[in-house]
């Protein structure tokens, strides 16, 4: 292409051929790869103002004409495409319109209405994508061009993304009965659709159907397999969803989804009772490091391995948990949180509790277990009063911690008291903290607050079964 473009430089600008060898230049430019300048030339062709015919020569030139003007017609449509492929969607979608003013009709509005679509996709205007696409498709099938049925596909594909998932099933089904590759590619997409509509019946048909289509894409296999995994998951049809995770790892170990699968695979070990399995699964993907969420991964680890009895392996693996970089790898609240419990529970079973390490724990837990977390630490503040308190011979040091340590459980309880819910149960654990405040305030020897405590709970749980004992 190099030697062409330089071929029809030495041409020139030969009055008869001007505008189909400055077509040829940006032909070439374009089949060279470089598109940018492709593009640009394309343009300046499309805008050339054509020539006016000779006088004399009325008939050859005003052929000639009509020829340039249609060059010129697709130069524009070319313009579109080339800006699309240098990545300027802004220039491509401007051209697409243009072209859409200019020629309502013309032979090219298929190419440029997909351009358009190309770039509304990009902006996320899928709806707007949907709209150029569908004209690109009338305007195909129209001509009975074949392109057709790919732009139908990707109409499918665009509703499925705007989440409207009846409507892409639909769309979809329009083109499943067909043998070609379109057929197969519908058959897949019919399954994606009935999965996320919870039709696992239709999922799992649709899922067969794709896989022994005749025309079955290779590149499909990944998502399906992944899809089989995801439905089986959701049946709880542990062996299957093993089995299909398995197939997706030993099929594609390096695709970009196997770190999914490696996790989904741990998950469906685990619910199936093989602790040890999962727990080789999920430390192989803590280490490879290309775990999509390294925090869940750590949770489930940790959860694997107290079900195998290995007590010391959870608490490292909540550790980790909490010890991740959240610059590149967010945390969620009910996992940290869930750790920050967990962590804090096995600081307290140890002998002594080490309540200095599940203090800074329990007081961290932000999300809804919040109340619970302060109620345990109000449990575990108060239980080390007890062991204070039955120790001889501390004096006055002794009786000032023992004094310190019922502060911080009634601390814990009145926050419980005030921020429980409504909920019978969370009524129950508000009633039962108000109980427990009132009787650190009695062996405080601060009546005025065991009454306080007292009353509350008389008056907002007049039922609760800690009440006579409060009355006393």
């Amino acid at each position: 292409y190099d030697a062409a473009e330089a071929a029809y430089q030495r041409v020139g600008e030969l009055p008869a051929s001007a505008v189909a060898i400055q077509h040829k230049l940006a032909f070439c430019r374009y089949l060279t790869g470089d598109k940018q300048t492709a593009a640009q030339r394309f343009l300046a062709l499309a805008e050339r103002r054509p020539a006016e015919p000779a006088a004399s020569t009325q008939s050859a030139p005003n052929a000639e004409s009509e020829a340039d003007a249609a060059l010129r017609e697709e130069a524009l449509s070319l313009a579109a495409l080339a800006f699309l492929d240098a990545g300027d969607g802004e220039r491509a979608l401007e051209c697409a319109d243009r072209y859409r003013v200019r020629h309502a009709e013309g032979r090219f509005v298929d190419r440029t209405e997909r351009v358009a679509a190309r770039v509304l996709q990009q902006r996320g205007d899928l709806a707007g994508a949907s709209q150029r696409l569908a004209r690109a498709a009338a305007v195909a099938e129209a001509r009975g061009d074949r392109s057709h049925a790919d732009d139908r596909l990707e109409l499918a594909l665009l509703a499925y993304r705007e989440g409207d998932f009846a409507a892409a099933s639909r769309r979809y089904e329009q083109l499943a009965q067909r043998a070609d590759e379109v057929g197969a590619r519908a058959c897949a997409g019919r399954a994606f659709c009935a999965f996320e509509l919870g039709d696992d019946a239709a999922c799992a048909q649709w899922l067969t159907a794709a896989r022994e289509h005749p025309a079955a894409v290779a590149d499909e296999r990944p998502a399906l397999l992944e899809l089989q995994s995801a439905l089986q998951q959701r049946q709880r049809d542990w062996p299957a969803a093993i089995d299909a995770a398995a197939t997706f790892l030993a099929e594609f170990p390096q695709h970009e989804r196997a770190p999914a699968l490696a996790f989904a695979l741990g998950v469906a070990k685990a619910r199936h009772g093989d602790f040890a399995g999962a727990r080789v699964v999920l430390e192989a993907l803590a280490a490879s490091g290309r775990a999509e969420d390294p925090a869940r991964v750590q949770h489930e680890l940790a959860w694997a391995c107290r079900q195998a009895g290995d007590e010391a392996a959870a608490v490292a693996a909540f550790q980790a948990l909490l010890s991740l970089d959240t610059r590149t790898a967010p945390l969620a609240e009910p996992l940290a949180d869930d750790a920050r419990r967990n962590l804090a529970e096995a600081a307290l079973a140890a002998t002594p509790p080490d309540l200095a390490t599940a203090r800074p724990l329990l007081l961290a837990v932000v999300g809804d277990g919040m109340v619970e977390a302060r109620y345990r630490l109000g449990l575990a503040e108060l239980r080390h009063a007890d062991r204070l308190a039955a120790t001889e011979g501390g004096g006055e040091p002794q009786v000032a911690a023992e004094r310190t340590a019922l502060g911080a459980a009634r601390e814990q309880f009145v926050t419980v008291a005030n921020r429980a819910g409504d909920a019978p149960a969370a009524a129950q654990l508000a009633g039962e903290a108000l109980f427990l405040a009132a009787e650190c305030s009695r062996r405080l020897d601060e009546p005025a607050l065991v009454v306080e405590h007292a009353r509350a709970l008389r008056q907002r749980f007049p039922q609760h079964e800690r009440l006579q004992a409060t009355r006393l």
